[in-house]
């Protein structure tokens, strides 16, 4: 993760990090299979569709820091942007039965001056959102 490195501000620190689950790649090697066994169009599409995965893997990472989260997107083309930890105020997670089976989770981020941000597929949500969530400001009463 040198990208992260370079990255970081002097007095900010990694909390915590995750990228798409695994089971992404529960696809390809049932079209390749199929391709092998019926008809080559599968074989082709199922290389391409694991050559798709590979690239969403190994491009998409989301950070956690005790200031901000922050999300890596790409492989060529890297996109870096990043959310304040003081303006994120909910963190919700959808889980399918097979995303349970499987560990795996969509969050969606709400924060105060952004629209609603979803990422799917996410390894460990619930390690994200605890990891999130402790590093959000305490709100005093001011009663």
């Amino acid at each position: 993760m040198e990208w992260l490195n370079n990255e970081l501000d002097k007095n900010e620190s990694y909390v915590f990090q995750t990228r798409a689950h695994k089971s992404i790649f529960l696809l390809p090697p049932l079209l390749i299979l199929i391709g092998i066994i019926l008809n080559k169009i599968y074989l082709y599409i199922g290389i391409a569709v694991l050559i798709f995965c590979l690239i969403k893997y190994y491009g998409l990472q989301y950070v956690i820091t005790d200031k901000r989260m922050i999300i890596k997107k790409g492989f060529f083309d890297i996109q870096i942007k990043s959310i304040s930890v003081n303006e994120i105020y909910d963190v919700i997670i959808h889980q399918t039965i097979a995303d349970k089976v499987f560990g795996s989770g969509s969050i969606t981020i709400f924060s105060e001056s952004r629209p609603k941000e979803k990422f799917k597929a996410l390894s460990r949500p619930y390690d994200f959102r605890h990891a999130l969530y402790s590093q959000l400001p305490t709100k005093q009463n001011n009663q």
